[in-house]
């Protein structure tokens, strides 16, 4: 028979001290350490650096900063060890051993999406009328699944409505002509 395990209050820890040892153990101490060097950059590096570069991510104990332009980056590899220093000296810990600059995007937020082009779909609904419904309907009746009516229903409209469109382009290539 298991016994349980007794507590008392002396022994109790308070909970940041076992995060803080579950995360030393699980190693994400280390990835913490190293989002706050992203999100502090402007108080690490100051603001002449931070207006002409961004921090991107880690990969192991290599830093990934963005910079405006080939002038800076020139400037900023010479300063490599300066402010490698400064990264590690304000986290307590060498989290970096290289900084890798490469001429890339400042802006804080994500990359933009593509602008959604217009939808050039045609609605075809627009081409019938409600004797197309009522046909529809009337073919349908014998069906007893109502999912299936409504989806065979706009399909017979959107085909009812393709064919319109095909008789109206007819019309209008036939008077252009």
């Amino acid at each position: 028979m298991a016994t349980a395990r007794k507590y008392s209050i002396n022994k109790l820890s308070p909970l940041g001290r076992i995060l803080n040892r579950s995360f030393k153990s699980m190693g994400i101490d280390f990835k913490i350490a190293q989002q706050k060097v992203i999100d502090q950059w402007l108080e690490i590096v100051g603001e002449p650096i931070d207006s002409v570069s961004k921090p991107r991510y880690f990969k192991f104990r290599t830093l990934f900063v963005n910079v405006s332009d080939s002038m800076w980056l020139h400037q900023l590899a010479f300063m490599e060890d300066q402010i490698k220093g400064k990264i590690n000296k304000s986290m307590g810990r060498k989290l970096v051993q290289k900084i890798y600059f490469k001429i890339g995007e400042l802006s804080a937020s994500k990359p933009k999406k593509p602008l959604k082009k217009e939808d050039s779909r045609i609605d075809l609904y627009g081409f019938t009328n409600k004797n197309d419904e009522k046909d529809a309907d009337a073919a349908l009746n014998a069906l007893k699944d109502a999912d299936l009516k409504i989806a065979l229903k706009r399909i017979m409209i959107k085909g009812k409505g393709v064919e319109m469109l095909r008789c109206v382009r007819k019309e209008a290539d036939s008077i252009c002509s």
